[in-house]
């Protein structure tokens, strides 16, 4: 039997929450990604032949090695949950019940590409993703504190913004 990596922590009823997260071994890779180079990062996801989940399935690292190497413009990091693929609900799902695996996702994914700034494009009829992901002050306020974690002695930036936009 194939092992379960996307979906892994869905069949556990509290697998939205932080506590959850850390018990099955969440945030253990950004802790990794922290003591690597941005470069080293792209690196490792080639390796691991990460692919996006779109149509095209781009393998993820060849598409950060497009960003222009030394440019002082800023960077964003977009996560289009839209979903237009007739059939598909992966990014609801793993928004609803694994929201910390999208997130440690981004930390990951800006510290590699140089981003200080996230977006999550959430279709406007996915009312629950964009509850759980908005949270409560306390899940908004654990969730933003990974991305200072480490961040002074790492030489990763201060702070590691997010958001999420509905459509």
């Amino acid at each position: 039997m194939a092992e379960k990596i996307f979906t892994r922590n869905f069949h556990l009823s509290d697998s939205h929450t932080l506590a959850r997260y850390k018990e099955t071994g969440g945030y253990t890779a950004l802790g990794k990604a922290f003591g690597m180079e941005p470069a080293a990062i792209t690196e490792e996801v080639k390796k691991a032949n990460l692919r996006g989940l779109g149509g095209a399935a781009f393998p993820t690292g060849v598409k950060w090695g497009f960003i222009p190497k030394g440019s002082t413009a800023p960077r964003y990091l977009v996560i289009n949950a839209d979903e237009g693929e007739p059939g598909t609900f992966k990014d609801r799902y793993l928004m609803e019940r694994d929201p910390h695996a999208l997130i440690e996702g981004m930390i990951i994914s800006a510290r590699a590409i140089g981003s200080h700034l996230g977006f999550v494009y959430i279709r406007g009829e996915y009312v629950q993703p964009w509850r759980v992901l908005d949270g409560h002050p306390h899940s908004r306020r654990d969730r933003h504190s990974h991305g200072r974690r480490g961040a002074p002695e790492q030489g990763f930036h201060d702070r590691v913004g997010g958001d999420h936009r509905d459509g």
